[in-house]
This record gives C-alpha cells, sequence and structure tokens, in this order.
C-alpha cells in the first residue's frame, strides 16, 4: 500500500505541475539561476551553461557546409560570442551600463569552454544533424522561451538601476533589441558565411514568423510591464490579463503604495516564460507544416513534368508501329541442277 500510495501522490503532484505550471515553472528558473553546476569545480549558474549549448548548437546550423578556412578558428568563435552577447551588449551601451562580460569572468569561462567542447569536435553538427527538425525546434523553442523571458524580466530593474527616463514603449524596444540583437548583427556582417561583408539582416525580410523574435519579445514585455504595473500606460492591458492570472499568485496590493492589484516578479517572470515559450513552439509547428506541404507540392511538381515524357514516348512507340506489315523478303533457295548420268560409251 505504501507503494501505491507514492505512486499516487507523484502523480497528484505531476497532474497539479500540468494544470498550474506557474509555480514550478518559477521554482524551475530560480534553481537555474542559483545553483552552479558544481559548486567546487565549476562554480558557474546552470542557466549560463543551457544559454551557451544552445547557441553553439545554432550556430553549428548556421554555418552547416561553408567553407570557414578563411575565417579560422578565432573569427568562427567571435561570431558565436557576437551571437550569444549581442544583444545584451547592445542594450547595456543604451543604458549606459557595462555588460555582463566586462564586468564579471563566467561568460569568458563558460561560453568559449562550450564552443570548443561542441563545435570543433563536431559534437554540436552531429546532435543538429542526426536529430529530426521538429524535435529539435521545438527544445530550442523551450530553451529559448526560458532565457528570453528571463532576460525580459531582468531588464526591468536595469532600467530602474540605470537612472534615465523610460516608458513603457522604452522597455518594450529594449527587451526586443535585447532578444534579437546578437541575430541582427551576426545577419547584418554576414558572420555565419565564409566572407564576412555587409548584407540585409534576414529579420528585414518581413513576415510575421520571420519577425516573431522581436515583436513577441516585445509581447512579452508589455505583459510583463503590465502584471507588475510597472508603467501607467500599459495598465489597459493589465485590466485584461489580471483576470486570467490565479487569484494565489496576485501577491502584491492593492495597498497605498499599490493601488491596483500585481503579480510577484517570480510569478511574472514565469508567465513570460511560458508565453514566449507557446510563441516560439507555435512558430516551430507551423513552419514544420508548411515545409512538408512546399515539399509535397514540389514532388508532386516534379511527377506531373515528367508524366507528360510518359505519354509522349508511348504515342511515338503508337505512331512508329507499322500500319501495315513489313513484307519480308525470302531468299529463295538455291536449287543443285540435277546431274544426268553420263552417257556410256557405246562398244564398237
Amino acid at each position: 500500500m505504501d507503494i501505491f500510495s507514492a505512486a499516487s501522490a507523484s502523480l497528484q503532484q505531476h497532474a497539479a505541475a500540468l494544470t498550474d505550471p506557474i509555480p514550478h515553472l518559477s521554482q524551475l528558473i530560480a534553481h537555474l539561476l542559483s545553483t552552479p553546476v558544481h559548486g567546487e569545480y565549476f562554480p558557474f549558474p546552470q542557466f549560463l551553461v543551457v544559454h551557451a549549448t544552445k547557441v553553439a548548437l545554432v550556430w553549428s546550423i548556421m554555418t552547416r557546409g561553408k567553407a570557414r578556412k578563411d575565417v579560422g578558428v578565432l573569427g568562427d568563435a567571435f561570431g558565436y560570442l557576437v551571437l550569444a552577447w549581442g544583444g545584451g551588449t547592445i542594450t547595456s551601451i543604451l543604458l549606459s551600463q557595462p555588460p555582463s562580460w566586462l564586468i564579471s569572468p563566467a561568460p569568458w569561462t563558460v561560453y568559449p569552454l562550450a564552443y570548443a567542447l561542441l563545435i570543433p569536435t563536431g559534437m554540436a553538427s552531429y546532435v543538429t544533424r542526426t536529430a529530426p527538425a521538429l524535435f529539435l525546434n521545438l527544445v530550442f523553442a523551450a530553451i529559448d522561451g526560458l532565457t528570453r523571458g528571463t532576460t525580459i524580466a531582468a531588464l526591468a530593474p536595469a532600467l530602474v538601476s540605470a537612472r534615465v527616463v523610460s516608458t513603457g514603449w522604452t522597455y518594450t524596444l529594449l527587451s526586443g533589441i535585447a532578444v534579437s540583437g546578437g541575430g541582427f548583427i551576426v545577419s547584418l556582417l554576414s558572420l555565419h558565411e565564409p566572407k564576412w561583408t555587409l548584407a540585409k539582416p534576414s529579420i528585414l525580410d518581413g513576415g510575421i514568423l520571420n519577425t516573431l523574435d522581436v515583436w513577441g519579445a516585445m509581447l512579452v514585455a508589455a505583459v510583463y510591464s503590465s502584471l507588475l504595473r510597472l508603467h501607467p500606460e500599459l495598465d489597459v492591458f493589465a485590466t485584461r490579463i489580471l483576470p486570467w492570472i490565479p487569484a494565489k499568485l496576485v501577491t502584491l496590493g492593492p495597498t497605498e503604495e499599490q493601488p491596483a492589484a500585481a503579480v510577484h516578479p517570480e510569478a511574472g517572470r514565469a508567465v513570460c516564460v511560458l508565453l514566449l515559450g507557446i510563441l516560439l513552439a507555435s512558430r516551430a509547428v507551423i513552419q514544420a507544416v508548411v515545409s512538408k506541404d512546399k515539399h509535397t507540392a514540389i514532388s508532386k511538381k516534379n511527377n506531373k513534368k515528367k508524366e507528360p515524357a510518359v505519354v509522349q514516348k508511348e504515342e511515338v512507340t503508337v505512331v512508329k508501329s507499322p500500319a501495315k506489315p513489313e513484307r519480308t523478303k525470302v531468299t529463295p533457295r538455291k536449287s543443285t541442277p540435277s546431274k544426268s548420268p553420263k552417257p556410256k560409251p557405246k562398244s564398237k
């Protein structure tokens, strides 16, 4: 009975996690941010390791099948670091603050080490080539939702500490830059190509799915600001969003300092991570369906192109068949002349 009761309790806990994922997701984020990989030998947060590994896999996909001997190892590593740190660096410059890689040795330890273990060894290339595309994109969506949502939530106190005049638009715009800035720089300078040249960033090609990294981050920032009542101009969204939030998550207000109800920052961060992850996962599924339909349409088109050739060949065969059977010339058999018997000589 003890085994069955323990199994029943475990199932109930998992069911509660599925029906109410916000508290459990909040605990997971806090654990990744505060727990080191190893307290003695590798005292760096697990969050950095997850992000560095994901960026290495993406960089492997971006540089796959391209001759990059002229770029070199250091140039390739530079492009990888720009992809990982570019957005945060741009945001720090705009806020007149030093980026994290300038004040902490942790990024310089985790990211180059992840690059050295995954890129030159071919491990990242092997994983991205063998894993199913949809599965890999869904894993990337979950990790991006985790890392980007956490970055967006951390940007709010950074604005306060920067002591700059900011509005709700400032926060939402900086969130889009922080999330997609690295990819923008890599695409602008063609750091993933065999030769570095100026090019149009891929995000400027337009499209709802292609620009989801920017407008999705801005939407999540607006939701986070509304949940925490950070900017009065976004209260319109707060009145529509808060009724959908469970009452036990609304832990702040109403008070004299906080006249309207607000969500605890950790719960709001979990909501942002969940929302952004759902958006990115939806894009992965839609792109998989669209690419499958395109592949099916192309194969049907190729089959249609081949069909007329077969019919034409058959018609030619029918035309070439003679209407009248050809007369075959029979070579006459040579008749051997009959040998007449020689006359016998007359006897005298």
